[in-house]
């Protein structure tokens, strides 16, 4: 048997809406492929479920890691932050790594439809972006595709740990504005960086962005933003 498809070691975590279980790796472990997601064969252990958010793409998995529809996408800003992925945007894999983006840095100008601005990327040769690599599926990236409202998807050179280069996509903005972000939406970014490990100079830079108050133009985003960061803030405390 091909070394590529043999089970990987790790467990199984249920999903609440299908009954399927969604492969957790071995702490540590990373693996090239979407791990497959099985059948389960009994109901209990609920509350070792995975949340709502995206259980319909789980049962996709499997055959994708078969067949190798996975798409290599680079994530910054708030989309590293798991919480944030999960509630917000609909992907549930978990991501494969670190990795930078030379020639390009993190700003905030895009528009956003509640007067503030959102995090987008913009070419500038002497700076880099961190974030991470996620492999998605096709219905999570067409998802994700679908929620990221003003950007489009660009390929660029991301270096990996290793200093290898790989072609990758990722998202920028489609058009640019003079605006402060919401103070909500940049402590997303700050504690996503944190909770991946980013370097200690790049999380301080994205504390060093101003920011303004949310005085109530987006109170769902807002409500939402809050419970992600006091999940993603409690775990750390732990």
């Amino acid at each position: 048997m091909n070394s590529h498809f043999a089970e990987p070691s790790g467990h199984y975590r249920f999903c609440r809406r299908f009954p399927i279980r969604h492969f957790v790796p071995e702490a540590g472990r990373e693996y090239p492929f979407k791990p497959p997601v099985q059948a389960a064969f009994s109901a209990k252990s609920r509350k070792n479920s995975l949340p709502r958010a995206g259980c319909r793409q789980l049962k996709f998995h499997r055959q994708h890691a078969i067949l190798g529809r996975v798409k290599r996408y680079f994530a910054y800003g708030s989309n590293m932050l798991k919480e944030w992925m999960m509630e917000d945007k609909g992907v549930v894999s978990p991501h494969s790594g670190k990795a930078e983006l030379p020639g390009y840095k993190f700003t905030f100008n895009k528009p956003s439809t509640s007067n503030s601005s959102k995090g987008n990327i913009v070419e500038s040769e002497e700076e880099r972006v961190y974030g991470l690599i996620f492999e998605v599926t096709d219905e999570e990236w067409r998802e994700l595709a679908k929620r990221e409202v003003g950007y489009h998807a660009v390929q660029v050179t991301i270096t990996l740990p290793d200093g290898g280069k790989e072609q990758v996509e990722t998202f920028v903005a489609d058009k640019t504005i003079d605006d402060l972000p919401f103070d909500w939406y940049r402590d997303l970014i700050v504690e996503g960086a944190i909770q991946t490990g980013q370097p200690a100079h790049y999380i301080e830079s994205l504390r060093a962005f101003k920011a303004k108050e949310d005085t109530g133009q987006n109170q769902g985003r807002h409500s939402k933003a809050k419970k992600a960061l006091a999940k993603a803030r409690g775990q750390r405390a732990n």
